[in-house]
């Protein structure tokens, strides 16, 4: 019996609309895009892991502007980039609020605090019973790890739970611990993926 659907945050409920967050930082801070993707990447897996946060991060990226900005104001930058960028599935988000009627709904996430932060404004996150991020777990996925950190919090077999991602490394380690694991190709089959799991909506 299904008791609890965890959902993924970017590419599920949020659309994926960072593909120019680089060349806009590049243009803002007077950087080739390409030294803001080198940057990113290189400090990405900490960031996301909470080794860094936000102002060490911006501490890091102040080098490269020639020490140029303050700390200050490359996070406010950087806040309002990602808050233009935040495009969030309507659709996704109504189901959602059909599921809530029957069941716990979680939200299961990578990214990063300045991310989360951005999107937070919105409100999104109240429409979770709760919400797990790889930033204050220190752990993310596709590792094992972070899916059976979350059974253990939500106090639900593996048999009562259902994992949306739209990932298919997330979804082979979620099915790897016995969670039923939906691909997400969009709202419509991920409405009848849920009804074939038994799941009412």
């Amino acid at each position: 019996m299904i008791k609890a659907i965890i959902f993924d945050l970017g590419g599920v409920v949020l659309r994926h609309t960072y593909e120019n967050t680089f060349e806009l930082m590049g243009n803002f801070f007077g950087i080739e895009d390409i030294k803001v993707q080198e940057f990113y990447e290189k400090y990405k897996n900490d960031w996301t892991l909470g080794r860094l946060n936000v102002k060490k991060v911006a501490k890091l990226f102040q080098n490269i502007t020639s020490g140029e900005k303050t700390i200050a104001s490359i996070i406010e930058t950087w806040q309002k980039i990602h808050e233009s960028q935040v495009d969030i599935d309507k659709q996704v988000i109504k189901i959602i609020k059909k599921l809530k009627k029957d069941y716990k709904i979680y939200l299961l996430s990578n990214t990063i605090d300045l991310h989360f932060n951005a999107i937070g404004k919105t409100g999104i996150y109240e429409l979770f019973d709760k919400v797990f991020t790889s930033f204050t777990l220190g752990l993310k996925k596709p590792d094992q790890e972070i899916f059976l950190h979350v059974l253990k919090k939500i106090r639900v077999k593996p048999s009562g739970v259902i994992f949306i991602d739209d990932k298919i490394a997330n979804i082979e380690s979620a099915n790897s611990v016995g969670i039923h694991s939906i691909l997400f190709k969009g709202s419509k089959s991920l409405a009848s993926s849920l009804k074939k799991s038994g799941v009412k909506i």
